[in-house]
Order: C-alpha cells, then sequence, then structure tokens
C-alpha cells in the first residue's frame, strides 16, 4: 500500500473496521467494512468505473465479491490461494502467486 501510495495512487482498501485507522495511516484514502454485505458496491460508488488494480490477500469468498469492484479490463493478484481459483470474466487478467518458507538448519 505504501508503495502505491508513494507513487501516486488512490488506495481504497477492504478490512474489518478495528484495521480502519491503520489502513488509513498507511495511505488508504477511504476504507470499507467488508463485514457489510454490499461493500464491493461501496467501492463502485467511490471509484465509477471500478478500481484498476485489486491486490487480494484474503481469498475465498472475499477475493469472489472483491472482483465486483475491479473495472472491466482491469487487473487481480492474489497471494492467497484460498478456495477455488480466480475466475476472471468482463476482460480481467489475473496473477496468483504464493512463497513457502523453509526451516533453516545450521
Amino acid at each position: 500500500m505504501q508503495i502505491a501510495v508513494a507513487v501516486g495512487a488512490r488506495v481504497v482498501a477492504v478490512a474489518s473496521p478495528p484495521n480502519h485507522d491503520y489502513l488509513l495511516s498507511l495511505g488508504a484514502s477511504e476504507v470499507f467494512d467488508y463485514h457489510a454485505a454490499d461493500w464491493a458496491q461501496q467501492v463502485r460508488a467511490a471509484v465509477p468505473g471500478g478500481v484498476d488494480l485489486l491486490f487480494d490477500a484474503a481469498g475465498g469468498q472475499t477475493r469472489d465479491r472483491a472482483l465486483d469492484a475491479v473495472r472491466d479490463g482491469g487487473r487481480a493478484i492474489s497471494i492467497a490461494l484460498q478456495g477455488i481459483p480466480l475466475r476472471l470474466e468482463r476482460g480481467i487478467t489475473g496473477e496468483a502467486f504464493a512463497a513457502a518458507g523453509r526451516g533453516l538448519s545450521n
């Protein structure tokens, strides 16, 4: 988030209410509560046409609902492949990546 803000991107975030102030302190311009039934529509109302890029760290149903906030032809990046793989429509392109750590041995 901080890198996106530093290069001039408008960042909107989605999180539970206890994390809203923290995300605002990192530079998010607006934060939405993913517990609200219509949070993706709230994002679309704040960003007419939809967001250019979704960076997903939640996966599952939250990720699937977040795709509704992405503009046609936008991009989705997921670092949490919880649930079935991304199903992209409306010209949205996507990438997913993950890292696995291995214990260090002497």
